[in-house]
């Protein structure tokens, strides 16, 4: 909301922002905050949502948003991780390269219609 001039944070603000954290509210939205799932309940109801890519894509919600996040947002991208030492088995390294394949880009952007962003 923050990034797109619907308000503005206070300075030094954490990464979990909560209402207390708004330092100014220009157009006087009101904001609601809810449990994540509690927001595919809620959608009729108001005018817009802010919610996780998981959230969205599950209740099947069309991205119409006016602040949808981008690939350069990588700040709540999935990651591949395993133990330490065990980055170079070769299961894990093939794994990992099936996962960053065009293909599994193609079908995030094909199944998920902007509602969940590769970020590879």
């Amino acid at each position: 909301m923050a990034s797109n001039g619907l308000i503005k944070l206070k300075e030094n603000t954490k990464e979990f922002v909560t209402q207390r954290d708004i330092a100014e509210n220009p157009k006087n939205l009101r904001i609601k905050e809810v449990e994540g799932v509690q927001v595919v309940r809620a959608i009729n109801d108001v005018d817009f949502i802010v919610s996780s890519a998981q959230i969205v894509a599950l209740a099947r919600i069309t991205p119409q948003s006016m602040g949808q996040e981008t690939a350069k947002d990588k700040k709540y991208a999935l990651a591949l991780v395993t133990l330490q030492g065990r980055e170079n088995e070769p299961k894990i390294q093939k794994l990992n390269k099936l996962l960053n394949d065009p293909q599994v880009r193609d079908f995030i952007n094909k199944q998920y219609q902007g509602r969940i962003v590769p970020v590879f």
